[in-house]
């Protein structure tokens, strides 16, 4: 996901937006606007909810990026490199150059974005009990509520165990403290992720089918996990063959004896039946 427009740096990390995020921010807008605000704080002008709501995304759109900072200033403590943040449609990316060089570094990459959107809900929370107590405006109250609630969500939905979740990371990184295999590790996770995935499109669709008005919102995100989930396995099995390339054989190594030419047992035992095997040239080797 590349940016469409940069919104600057922090300590040398690259913010940027997608142009999807614009249309996100359009449509959460107008729901909020007509729907959701109206229901909790009724009596006030469409041009007080438009603003409150207004607000209430941009906030959401600061807690996404905070969010992930949390993950790329953690990894630069590490000693990974950080690309940069993109806000897109779905949320938000933090592009890292490296991978973390210990199973410990992984996971506290991973737990580090999900840690901050917990901060952030209950700050949100607090703030919105306390905007009650001293009986401050009811739209105030309800967009520190909203801000409290979506950032508690965004933590429990980044914390479900399906690569490439902050929680299918967390479990990458616990597999591969256990077993020792990082990239065994990513495949088993992406495993999970690969299978929560498809669940969440079949149930989108199922949902779509019955008329239910999030269906296509489900489907869009079991889409995002699992070809997020395809994407990764494929890195670590090509990144597993280039480590472990095959070992090619002539097809007549298999009448050799187990120490091959030279050793005790003789450079050939010959089979029961055709005997030794016939010299050929290699096709490989040039005529001279």
């Amino acid at each position: 996901m590349r940016d469409t427009f940069r919104l600057g740096k922090i300590r040398g990390i690259s913010l940027g937006m997608h142009w999807s995020l614009l249309l996100f921010g359009a449509l959460a807008v107008s729901n909020l606007a007509t729907g959701l605000l109206p229901s909790l704080a009724p009596g006030f002008t469409l041009f007080a909810y438009g603003a409150i709501a207004g607000l209430a995304v941009v906030g959401l759109f600061g807690s996404i990026l905070l969010h992930e900072l949390g993950h790329a200033l953690v990894a630069q403590r590490a000693g990974v490199e950080v690309d940069g943040i993109t806000l897109w449609l779905l949320g938000g990316v933090a592009r890292l150059k490296s991978e973390a060089r210990t199973a410990g570094d992984a996971f506290r990459i991973a737990a580090a974005g999900p840690v901050v959107s917990v901060g952030l809900g209950v700050i949100g929370g607090a703030l919105a009990v306390a905007a009650w107590w001293i009986e401050a405006p009811l739209l105030l109250v309800v967009l520190l509520g909203y801000l409290g609630v979506v950032n508690t969500g965004l933590a429990l939905f980044n914390l479900i165990p399906a690569l490439p979740l902050d929680g299918g990371r967390i479990l990458q990184a616990y597999l591969w403290k256990r077993s020792g295999k990082p990239l065994d590790a990513t495949i088993s996770a992406a495993k999970v992720g690969h299978t929560l995935g498809s669940l969440a499109v079949a149930l989108g669709a199922l949902q779509v089918f019955a008329g239910a008005g999030n269906g296509l919102w489900t489907m869009l995100l079991g889409w995002f996990v699992l070809s997020g989930a395809k994407r990764e396995r494929r890195r670590a099995e090509a990144e597993k063959r280039r480590r472990n390339p095959p070992v090619l054989t002539n097809f007549f190594d298999q009448f050799r004896g187990p120490g091959g030419p030279g050793s005790p047992w003789g450079p050939s035992t010959g089979h029961p039946r055709l005997g030794d095997p016939i010299p050929v040239r290699s096709w490989e080797q040039p005529r001279r």
